[in-house]
């Protein structure tokens, strides 16, 4: 049997256990990043993370997992857990003290499917400052890739989304057809549909937002 796991030489995402019995990797997922680990014999697979933080730099030494993690609340700080991801603990203090000084904007998740019957996933962040009646510019981010993937684990648009939302804007990201982290079929759905599709979901995305009431449309931007 032959096991694929994803690679990419530029960042520290594999490797084994002292014993060799698993192989630990990380891998964008449903706009997260967990650490899995899989079982040589067995091919089983586990997750020892999960969606709503990343963790891309990790290593595993005396039987504990040493990992950097992305989660709303923190851009990065460095944890250490055992080696099937149990008894978390932060240490390091990296931005925990800058943060604690910050009002900060959570993404809520949000979902819907589309017309091929794939569910999309897309975050709204509210601006830091908002009021429940008030109307608020909202600004629409759109990745690239087409296989890119954003989400509340994704460590490089963390400071972007706080700034504008401390700015007073609001902040809609989506994962369109063509995204990764979904599984091969929702990464190829975009085949012979490069623009036209990805861009629906996008759009009911931001539509589906503007819904909830608090966006002033004259006021709509694209990034």
């Amino acid at each position: 049997d032959m096991i694929i796991l994803p690679f990419d030489r530029n960042k520290n995402n594999m490797t084994w256990s002292e014993d060799e019995k698993y192989i630990y990797f990380s891998s964008q997922s449903n706009g997260g990043q967990p650490i899995y680990r899989i079982d040589i014999n067995s091919k089983k697979t586990e997750q020892l993370g999960n969606f709503e933080n990343g963790s891309l730099s990790f290593d595993l030494a005396n039987n504990k997992l040493v990992f950097v993690k992305t989660e709303p609340a923190d851009p990065f700080e460095l944890y250490v857990a055992d080696a099937t991801g149990k008894n978390e603990k932060r240490i390091s203090s990296f931005n925990t003290e800058w943060i604690s000084k910050k009002k900060l904007s959570f993404p809520e998740k949000h979902t819907f499917k589309n017309e091929k019957g794939l569910t999309i996933e897309y975050w709204v962040m509210k601006p830091t400052s908002y009021e429940h009646g008030k109307k608020y510019p909202l600004l629409l981010e759109i990745h690239g890739g087409p296989t890119a993937m954003w989400g509340p684990g994704e460590s490089s648009m963390w400071h972007e989304y706080q700034f504008y939302c401390s700015r007073g804007y609001g902040v809609v990201y989506c994962n369109p057809r063509g995204s990764g982290g979904y599984g091969l079929d929702f990464m190829r759905a975009n085949v012979n549909d490069w623009g036209a599709g990805p861009t629906r979901d996008v759009l009911t995305a931001l539509d589906k937002t503007v819904t909830e009431g608090w966006a002033d449309t004259s006021k709509l931007l694209v990034t």
